[in-house]
Parts: structure tokens; C-alpha cells; sequence
């Protein structure tokens, strides 16, 4: 069975012209992960990273993206 899309708040982003990192924290235990694309975290793979977003995508081609946390100033 197709687990529940996981909880993931996306801390940051780190852009180059041919790499791009994306850090990812764990809602319920609030581990955080280091994820580039092609990688596969809590069942989903990385899709696709953004500057502001990043796509999680199920073996059946389910897409969920998880937006950057707007950190206060």
C-alpha cells in the first residue's frame, strides 16, 4: 500500500548551474535530510528542486511539491 504523502517543511535551497541541494526537515521528528534530485526520502523520490520548491514524486507518478518555509526577519 501507497504510504500518506510525507510531511516535510523545505529549509533551503543551494542553486549551481548543474547541482542543486535541497534541505528538507521531517515534520514529526524534526530530523532534517540533505536531498539532491533522483534521491528517495520516506518512499517518495525527488523529482524536481526549485528555487522555492521541491517535488516528490510516488512510484504511480504522484507529484507533491513542498514549498520553502518563509523564515521570519
Amino acid at each position: 500500500p501507497k504510504p500518506k504523502p510525507p510531511r516535510y517543511d523545505l529549509l533551503g535551497v543551494i542553486m549551481e548551474p548543474n547541482h542543486a541541494i535541497a534541505v528538507l526537515r521531517e515534520a514529526k521528528t524534526k530530523s532534517t535530510f540533505r536531498v539532491e534530485t533522483g534521491d528517495m526520502i520516506g518512499g517518495w523520490y525527488v523529482a524536481e528542486i526549485a528555487p522555492k520548491a521541491v517535488s516528490l514524486r510516488w512510484t504511480d507518478g504522484k507529484v507533491r511539491k513542498v514549498p520553502l518555509v518563509e523564515q521570519p526577519h
